[in-house]
């Protein structure tokens, strides 16, 4: 598989990067895969499984928020998180034409994804990894006011043990996604993590909830 290709999207606060893995061939579709707060391109886990649905077939693309492409610590407002989304957006719909599009992310990275879905987004398919119900604060309503607003097929992918989504209200709030499954990760926290000597491990448990989006995405994304 060839190395991904580094791009550069334009936001209202200037460019940032982006890395785009091409499949083999004509790809199935396409998938962005924006990251969680604090985090940026390079989060493992948007590594490991962009290089997964690249072998399986689709261009993935993962990119930076603003305020970590110019390594600040307080994310930016979300008006400039879902401009930045739209324009990743406008960026892969000029490579992939009309092949069928999945956006989503970890934690913050795919909350704004599901506001922009929710706002009437042309896209096929959302995934949702360590969706945040809570704020870590754990001030505020749960984020679950633009949920039923969705209206592609969503996939949620937690852990049991996340103490921002605690797995009893996850259900519930999945319930209000009309076309949505959820994949729960046996003693996984927030990040993917199990306690030490739990089975499956954290290895394990993230090479599952990987895998678990490539199969939904060949049934889903279309």
């Amino acid at each position: 598989m060839s190395a991904p290709e580094l791009v550069s999207i334009a936001t209202p606060k200037g460019p940032v990067s982006a890395l785009i893995h091409a499949p083999e061939g004509e790809p199935l579709g396409a998938v962005i895969l924006a990251p969680g707060a604090g985090a940026t391109l390079a989060q493992p886990f948007l590594v490991s499984l962009c290089q997964d649905l690249a072998a399986a077939g689709y261009l993935a693309l993962r990119f930076n928020f603003p305020y970590k492409e110019h390594n600040q610590a307080r994310p930016d407002p979300s008006s400039i998180l879902l401009a930045t989304w739209r324009a990743a957006v406008d960026m892969v719909r000029e490579r992939a034409g009309s092949r069928p599009l999945a956006v989503g992310g970890r934690s913050m990275g795919g909350r704004i994804a599901s506001m922009m879905v929710a706002e009437g987004a042309s896209v096929q398919g959302l995934l949702l990894f360590a969706y945040p119900l809570h704020s870590p604060s754990g001030r505020g309503e749960p984020r679950t006011g633009h949920l039923p607003d969705i209206r592609v097929p969503t996939l949620f992918v937690s852990g049991t043990r996340d103490q921002l989504a605690p797995i009893d209200e996850l259900r519930g709030a999945v319930r209000l996604v009309p076309a949505s499954e959820l994949v729960e990760l046996p003693g996984a926290d927030h990040g993917f993590r199990t306690l030490k000597g739990a089975t499956p491990g954290t290895a394990e448990t993230e090479r599952n909830a990987r895998a678990a989006a490539v199969e939904w995405l060949g049934r889903n994304l279309r």
